[in-house]
């Protein structure tokens, strides 16, 4: 956004005025496709042309990273690769410029089997701390399954224990955490566990892991991701003892049967909502349309201090949604937020998030319009 600005303002395009830009790196390349790569494809050949009106430059050069970009079909995958870089950045990219990693593959030694299955407590997971060498000798005796010695080096201990071992093999490839639980439940030594005991047993694993030193021949680097990139399809049990995050349209909760109700967040501050519509007889429904108006219902959990944001232009040419007590209720006034709390006609907990604390508005909690 902030280059777009920039070659679009005089006072920007001052600063391209002698520049010496050699090269311009794309980092996650992969997530330039769709409608945000035709974006940054165009972005990019504004930006090519900005610094091609300096004669005594050289003509920059586009760099992309990415560590799970693939060509998605059949034959050389570098020229796929190529193809696509090319058509997001408008430089000619001939296949033998795509530069790919070497797997370096650490077999498991003959002969070296899982120990007795380990008892690895919840509790041992949550407080694990890696800065923490006792707890760090702990775990790892545990998981291998050799006695506790001080005169042990830990890279000794999990060098020779096949776990390690088996984990390098399995993460080669993006894979879940359920899918390594079944990997490992197949080994002879874990035939009939406990799948809560394998999990732990694994998640202890990629704790310690990367905790050894670099000198490991089987040191960890697990990248692990989680996605959630919106709210869109996402609805929320209303109850506060539970609160499931549910599929989009279920609007009861499979868990405790309570009312559910879509998500929402503000791209301003960030703060999350339950959307909802209020019938005539006062009961709240979900609002299952994608745009806000003026007859939806936003119920949140008011911050306990002042949220300020600095607002985004309004590109939209709509008027911002704030009136009255419904400000003052996002403003954190207590005695305006008390009479405009949400009433769904059903009674707590089975209706609210925080009975005591949620707030009925119709503007976000930042005062900006969502």
């Amino acid at each position: 956004m902030m280059l777009e600005y920039m070659l679009m303002r005089g006072d920007g395009r001052d600063i391209f005025r002698d520049h010496r830009v050699q090269f311009i790196v794309l980092d996650e390349v992969h997530t330039y496709h769709g409608l945000l790569g035709t974006d940054v494809a165009c972005l990019m050949r504004r930006l090519r042309e900005a610094l091609g009106k300096v004669n005594a430059a050289p003509a920059p050069l586009f760099i992309g990273t990415s560590a799970t970009l693939q060509a998605g079909e059949e034959g050389d995958p570098n020229a796929g690769v190529a193809r696509f870089f090319t058509q997001l950045t408008g430089q000619d990219t001939p296949p033998d410029a795509v530069i790919t990693e070497t797997v370096s593959i650490t077999t498991m030694p003959d002969g070296l089997k899982l120990p007795a299955s380990p008892s690895i407590t919840e509790d041992e997971l949550v407080d694990f701390d890696a800065k923490d060498d006792a707890k760090v000798r702990s775990l790892v005796f545990k998981v291998t399954g050799e006695s506790p010695s001080d005169s042990t080096k830990v890279e000794d201990v999990w060098d020779r224990a096949a776990l390690p071992y088996l984990l390098m093999q399995w993460l080669r490839d993006p894979i879940s955490e359920n899918e390594v639980v079944g990997l490992l439940a197949k080994r002879p030594e874990r035939i009939g566990a406990n799948e809560d005991d394998l999990r732990r047993e694994i998640e202890a694993a990629l704790l310690v892991g990367p905790c050894v030193a670099d000198s490991s021949a089987v040191k960890l680097r697990p990248r692990v991701h989680r996605f959630l990139r919106g709210l869109a399809h996402f609805w929320r049990c209303t109850n506060p003892d539970c609160g499931k995050l549910l599929g989009e349209n279920i609007e009861e909760c499979d868990e405790c049967e309570s009312r559910a109700l879509p998500l929402a967040i503000c791209r301003t501050c960030g703060w999350d909502f339950l959307m909802a519509r209020q019938d005539e007889d006062g009961t709240l429904g979900p609002w299952r349309f994608r745009r806000s108006d003026k007859e939806t219902v936003f119920l949140f959990d008011p911050p306990t201090e002042r949220i300020e944001v600095e607002g985004e232009e309004d590109l939209s040419g709509e008027e911002d949604v704030q009136e009255g007590n419904e400000a003052d209720a996002a403003n954190g006034d207590s005695e305006a937020a008390e009479e405009d709390t949400a009433t769904t006609g059903r009674e707590a907990p089975d209706a609210y998030l925080h009975p005591k604390n949620l707030r009925r508005n119709t503007s976000a909690v930042c005062d900006v319009k969502c």
